[in-house]
């Protein structure tokens, strides 16, 4: 288990982490490709919150990628690396998992959410506001369980920073595809 904690990460680690951070990037811009295409459904918001789940944990291997390479303290350890790879595999069961109990399906590419004969209306994605608690909730959780660290105070704000960005991801994966519809445009005379 030491392997986990060395300093400097050995070179295999930030490759790994990278290329997980390019394969999930290029997954988030096929999700909001997706998301496009899909206007007035309920997939669009779906796809769109995969995609911000996507950028998101792409940028938090980046990140302890990056810390890996340069060798920052504390933050450069492969523990933070792997951490980013079991969130995003964790992620992609939690958004198959939502999949499946909202019934996306085949059925639902089809179905507008704005009534016949109603002005066009926009679905708006509302799943940020349990991004944002389960951001709080992954930050306040990775400052606790860092508490003890060796390292240096700034470095612990950045270490507590990824828990907050893996917070964020699952708090928006917890509940999509969840929306309101939008006010319709005011039609000009």
């Amino acid at each position: 288990m030491a392997w986990l904690f060395a300093e400097p990460a050995p070179v295999a680690w930030p490759i790994a982490g990278f290329t997980a951070a390019a394969l999930v990037l290029v997954g988030a811009l096929t999700a909001r490709r997706r998301a496009a295409g899909l206007h007035g459904t309920v997939l669009e918001v779906f796809w769109a919150d995969g995609a911000s789940i996507g950028m998101t944990l792409a940028g938090v291997l980046t990140g302890a990628s990056v810390a890996a390479i340069v060798a920052v303290e504390g933050i450069g350890q492969p523990v933070w690396i792997l951490v980013g790879l079991v969130a995003v595999i964790a992620a992609g069961g939690l958004l198959l998992a939502r999949w499946r109990s909202q019934e996306l399906g085949a059925a639902a590419r089809r179905r507008s959410v704005t009534p016949t004969a109603a002005p066009e209306r926009r679905l708006v994605s509302t799943s940020w506001e349990f991004g944002m608690l389960g951001a709080g909730i992954g930050g306040f959780g990775t400052y606790l369980l860092t508490a003890g660290h060796a390292f240096g105070h700034p470095i612990h704000w950045l270490v507590t920073a990824l828990g907050l960005a893996i917070g964020y991801a699952f708090g928006i994966g917890a509940v999509t595809p969840r929306f309101r519809l939008e006010a319709p445009a005011a039609g000009r005379s």
